[in-house]
């Protein structure tokens, strides 16, 4: 460029651009319409979903108490109908870790009816219980040639060495029934968020 009076050539400087104006952080994006970030979408309504779960957990349960097999069978059908009228009524978006809660609290449930329920049963029959309990002590024993068998088969005979075996068996069933129904909730929430991106 050239000074419009002399016609002398004249020079353009810059002036340097400092460290604050070199960098402008550009603002986000607005979020799209009817999306809250309330935290709704990440907790659980438990009272909601305790009122699904509790028919379903009621049915597994009292069904484990008659034939266990059908029962266990029952468990991750009703985790899975339970998530999915959850999904539909409460929270449509459910993660695998909600999943697993969820199912491990239908899981819960499901053994508290259980032990209920073979608990009654078990007061009822007391007699006969202990009595083929006892017998299949007393035949596993006599197939050990290990005298410490013997002894654990008299300690178990005792009142309180059957309170101590009922204890262990239904924390066996415990870790069953949360472990099944946990795994199953955690499948769901999975199966279906990919069901929901596609």
């Amino acid at each position: 460029m050239f000074c419009p009076s002399c016609g002398a050539p004249q020079i353009r400087v810059t002036a340097p651009v400092t460290a604050d104006e070199s960098y402008a952080p550009t603002p986000p994006p607005p979020f799209p319409a009817g999306v809250s970030f309330t935290g709704s979408e990440r907790t659980i309504d438990w009272k909601a979903f305790a009122r699904i779960a509790l028919p379903l957990a009621f049915l597994a349960g009292t069904v484990c108490g008659l034939f266990l097999p059908l029962g266990l069978a029952l468990i991750p059908g009703g985790v899975v109908l339970g998530i999915a009228r959850y999904r539909r009524d409460y929270a449509p978006r459910i993660t695998p870790s909600q999943g697993g809660w969820l199912g491990a609290f239908t899981g819960l449930l499901s053994f508290v009816f259980f032990l209920i329920f073979a608990g009654i049963r078990v007061y009822l029959k007391r007699d006969e219980a202990r009595v083929a309990l006892l017998s299949a002590l007393q035949e596993q024993a006599a197939r050990n040639p290990d005298p410490n068998a013997h002894q654990v088969v008299s300690m178990l005979a005792t009142p309180a060495g059957l309170v101590v075996m009922f204890l262990i068996i239904s924390v066996i069933f415990l870790a069953v029934f949360v472990a099944l129904a946990t795994v199953s909730g955690v499948f769901t929430a999975a199966i279906s968020g990919n069901r929901n991106r596609g």
